[in-house]
């Protein structure tokens, strides 16, 4: 805001202009600050002018948009200029990420390990003023991206995909075995990794990653502790030069969506069949047993799992071991560990584990207030987007990822008041946040390292909804 001086000495804030009239004196305009003035010339030569106030919800010469109000992070900016709508959240352990339809990318949280993609190990957003963050230097367009642990990866437009942070296990692909990348300016933009095919699609999990290849074949690399990797042993890949490109893995058919968990995976294959692999001490694979899959030979492709119809999306808990479909029909089933109801089933009486013994599967469908079109895990919950645009969540409320406020557990699921319809959603360890219909981003649940993006560490959904907290102005 400038201040120019008036007649009489004073000084008028905003932006003070003069014009000539016909007779030679001068009028003048003070914009308010929020906007800017302007002044038209008549056709007698004098001049007229309106100052143009963003913010009132008129769109006027000069403004590409005006939402009327002047807050930040939506999809009109306090300077009345069009935000990049958000085509995906992406949520981490302790950072999270928007990807923009321009191609950009902006994360915010914990950088210690470089999951931030900004050359340095710098938290973001645990203080005022510090979003909305710049473009994540990732070296070209982002289409798609992912971060279920400490590291995150981009595919771009050119097929290549790029990861960044803890680079345990080999996770990042690019032979590093173990401290971080991406939190040195020398290791900005990330290299490409030899997947050896164009990718449409990455999953980055809790030590290793995985890509659906544009041929529709998966293809994985990182931690094999116990056949995450799907290739029939429990080496590392990726961790030494050579390794990679790996081939495609046996799944039975073209892959529609997959995820990826802290040791676990599951793909959905075109026809709707759901096949998973890995670790499987809750039943989380959903085969009635504990029993690792792919991590000896012949294991694959893993026997479909039953889930009672055709499946559209599959989603996995980061740092838990229980995996939830949403089937075509709109119902949600979950399956595995299931502490603090994060299976969503305490109204059929279900509290322990479901799928690791026989006759478990399918599970019964959780109650949910109408047909949903994606369902998010995070640590100890769960959330359905409904058709509606309405979030339901159940699950662990500790740190207010459940965001219903003054409940520790959610048992049954309940609608989140978070704004307004919800877009797009992404569940972090303890945290979520959700892209609305009228381009703001609201965060929520645990908030260390500002993950949330708020300019602070403070929880939020144990004592307030999220609608209740301003938008992340990303």
């Amino acid at each position: 805001m400038t201040s120019e001086s008036t007649s009489d000495g004073s000084t008028a804030e905003g932006v003070m202009t003069s014009e000539s009239t016909s007779d030679g004196t001068t009028t003048s305009t003070t914009g308010d600050s929020t906007g800017d003035s302007t002044s038209d010339t008549t056709s007698d030569g004098s001049t007229t002018g309106e100052p143009l106030t963003c913010g009132d919800g008129d769109v006027e010469r000069g403004e590409a948009c005006d939402d009327g109000n002047n807050l930040g992070g939506d999809a009109c900016t306090p300077a009345c200029e069009h935000n990049p709508k958000i085509v995906q959240a992406v949520c981490g352990t302790y950072h999270s990420c928007v990807v923009l339809e321009d191609g950009t990318m902006r994360c915010w949280g914990s950088g210690a390990s470089g999951q931030l993609g900004y050359g340095d190990g710098t938290d973001r957003g645990d203080d005022p003023d510090e979003l909305p963050t710049p473009s994540v230097p990732v070296g070209g367009t982002v289409l798609r991206a992912s971060s279920s642990g400490m590291h995150t990866c981009a595919v771009l437009d050119t097929g290549k995909v790029r990861c960044w942070g803890l680079a345990s296990g080999g996770a990042l692909g690019n032979g590093a075995t173990n401290g971080a990348f991406g939190n040195n300016a020398s290791e900005v933009p990330p290299p490409d990794i030899d997947v050896g095919a164009p990718v449409r699609d990455v999953e980055a999990g809790g030590g290793f990653t995985c890509v659906i290849t544009e041929a529709d074949n998966v293809r994985c690399w990182g931690s094999n502790l116990t056949g995450e990797l799907g290739y029939g042993h429990t080496d590392n890949l990726g961790d030494e030069p050579g390794e990679l490109p790996v081939p495609d893995l046996e799944l039975g058919g073209p892959v529609a969506q997959l995820a990826a968990g802290t040791s676990h995976a599951c793909a959905v294959l075109k026809d709707g069949t759901l096949r998973c692999w890995g670790h499987n001490s809750f039943g989380q694979l959903g085969y009635g047993d504990t029993e690792a899959r792919g991590d000896e030979p012949g294991e694959m492709p893993p026997p479909p799992v039953d889930v009672g119809g055709p499946v559209a999306q599959v989603a996995i808990s980061t740092d838990f071991a229980f995996t939830c479909a949403l089937r075509t029909d709109g119902e949600v089933r979950c399956w595995g560990d299931n502490q603090d109801g994060s299976l969503g089933l305490y109204s059929h009486g279900i509290f322990g584990a479901v799928g690791d013994e026989p006759g478990e599967m399918p599970p019964p469908p959780v109650q949910l207030a109408g047909p949903a079109t994606a369902v998010s895990v995070g640590a100890l919950s769960a959330c359905a987007l409904l058709a509606t645009g309405e979030l339901q969540c159940w699950g662990s409320n500790g740190h207010g990822a459940v965001g219903v406020p003054g409940k520790v557990s959610v048992f049954i699921p309940t609608i989140v008041e978070v704004g307004g319809p919800v877009l797009h959603l992404d569940s972090g360890n303890s945290h979520r946040c959700a892209a609305l219909a009228d381009g703001t981003l609201r965060c929520w649940g645990g908030n260390i390292f500002g993950r949330l993006g708020l300019g602070h560490e403070m929880t939020i959904g144990l004592a307030e909804s999220p609608a209740s907290v301003g938008p992340v102005p990303y």
